[in-house]
């Protein structure tokens, strides 16, 4: 599970990614959930024929390795012309509503190219806290199951989007499954 870090995205430059990454848009931002199950449905919802991800970490652990590994803790930014790997989880300060149904937070890259999977390692290669990230996988012959019962615990499109996106996402989850 992501335990929820301390940073904030309050300049209008990181709440615009969060937005866009939110609504769809492709950007080097990745959402997280506080939830299980929230991230269990993104993670089985489509491609039925590939093996899903569930990705856990400890927001608070990679944010102090980060600290660590760079002695200081500078406003958030992504920038283009970064070579620099650092990586924060934060929070919006006026999550849209969706956001705050999913329960959800956005990790950064400073640099846009930069992969957060080699950064997380990167942050806890010389610790024995591998307990802070890892993943599970959920073979794609399960993938149709998981939704199922995830839908009778109520984790499912309408749900988990409280506008009318959600009438369209709870519509397509029927048909796939």
């Amino acid at each position: 599970l992501p335990i929820f870090g301390d940073g904030r995205a309050d300049d209008d430059h990181g709440r615009l990614w969060g937005i866009m990454r939110h609504y769809g848009a492709p950007t080097r931002v990745l959402d997280w959930t506080v939830s299980p199950y929230v991230g269990l449905y993104f993670a089985v919802r489509d491609h039925f024929k590939e093996d899903a991800n569930l990705w856990w970490v400890s927001c608070n652990a990679a944010n102090d390795r980060r600290r660590e590994r760079f002695q200081a803790d500078e406003s958030i930014r992504i920038d283009p012309t970064s070579s620099r790997d650092r990586m924060y989880f934060v929070s919006l300060v006026t999550p849209a509503p969706r956001a705050a149904t999913q329960q959800g937070f956005l990790s950064f890259a400073e640099n846009v190219k930069s992969d957060h999977f080699s950064i997380l390692n990167a942050y806890f290669e010389n610790h024995s806290e591998w307990r802070w990230f890892g993943r599970i996988c959920v073979p794609s012959k399960l993938k149709r199951e998981f939704l199922l019962r995830l839908r009778s615990m109520n984790i499912h499109g309408r749900s988990l989007f409280p506008d009318l996106e959600g009438l369209g996402v709870a519509a397509t989850d029927m048909i796939r499954s």
